[in-house]
């Protein structure tokens, strides 16, 4: 079943306590690649096919999309200030069918089992064209070492 993403919800922090929700100016987020690595080796003998052997969760990267406009040059400012600090980490959590006891809720995490700041690897600053009717976009990337999953324990809130 596909869910519109009208009703998304998100959230971000600069410490994991304390979260901004920024729902109501999310323009978007790419698809995020849960990856695996594996490897392949053949062997001699009768055995016609592969042996393939598991390694290491792949990191993941996030872009986040926000509309930049007066209201939202809070989360552009907190993103920046972030970014520009000397840790430059941020924390975020997203569901898609928005908020709701149950609803799916994606988080960055270092294992996988809590919820954790990623890096902040870049910044994309509006661009400006005084003759464009398009929205200004502020967008930022996050990398973190896996997403975590799991359901809503609240209907105001995405913590899980």
């Amino acid at each position: 079943m596909a869910y519109s993403a009208y009703r998304c919800a998100a959230e971000i922090s600069t410490d994991g306590t304390i979260w901004t929700a920024i729902g109501n100016v999310l323009i978007g987020m790419d698809g995020t690649e849960l990856a695996l690595m594996t490897a392949e080796n053949y062997v001699g003998g009768t055995r016609e096919t592969a042996i393939i052997t598991r390694g290491k969760r792949e990191p993941v990267e996030i872009t986040v999309r926000v509309f930049h406009h007066d209201g939202a040059s809070e989360i552009a400012q907190v993103v920046m200030t972030a970014f520009l600090g000397p840790s430059p980490r941020l924390g975020l959590r997203w569901a898609p069918q928005g908020l709701g006891t149950g609803n799916r809720v994606y988080a960055t995490s270092e294992t996988g089992t809590t919820t954790d700041l990623a890096w902040i690897k870049g910044v994309v600053l509006p661009e400006l064209d005084p003759g464009s009717a398009e929205a200004t976009v502020f967008a930022f990337k996050l990398h973190a070492p896996f997403v975590r999953t799991g359901m809503a324990t609240g209907a105001t809130t995405l913590a899980f």
